[in-house]
């Protein structure tokens, strides 16, 4: 005979998993449109900023030249989302650093993506 009026534990719930699908939802939304824009850019704006900069016969800075040839590592970021998700650490709140770790895409790989961009620039301003 079961009890009526027993507490389900937690991770028992259709709403936890579906809980957990969220975090792993906006961890990939985060990493991917992020990685998308990063592409948009790579596609669009790197090699006409790299034949620019070249015409100048002014050399790149390791950073920008990282960022000139290494943009479409970024796709990596959805890819260790969903594996921190899976078979990541964390134990009961691995969906949660999933999400933490999409959210982190945007906030770490933006700026260094425009500082590696600016640099050159940054590099001519010194020099005048």
């Amino acid at each position: 005979m079961t009890n009526p009026y027993a507490v389900q534990s937690r991770g028992d719930t259709p709403r936890a998993a579906i809980s957990r699908l969220g975090w792993l939802g906006f961890g990939l939304f985060c990493s991917t449109v992020t990685a998308a824009i990063v592409t948009v850019i790579g596609v669009q704006v790197i090699p006409d900023f790299a034949e620019v900069f070249a015409g100048f016969g002014a050399s790149l800075p390791l950073l920008t030249r990282v960022v000139v040839s290494g943009y479409p590592l970024v796709w990596l970021a959805p890819v260790l989302v969903g594996l921190q998700w899976w078979i990541g650490p964390g134990g009961p709140h691995r969906h949660r650093l999933a999400a933490v770790l999409g959210m982190a895409t945007p906030i770490l790989v933006g700026p260094a993506i425009l500082f590696g961009l600016y640099l050159p620039i940054f590099r001519m301003g010194s020099l005048v």
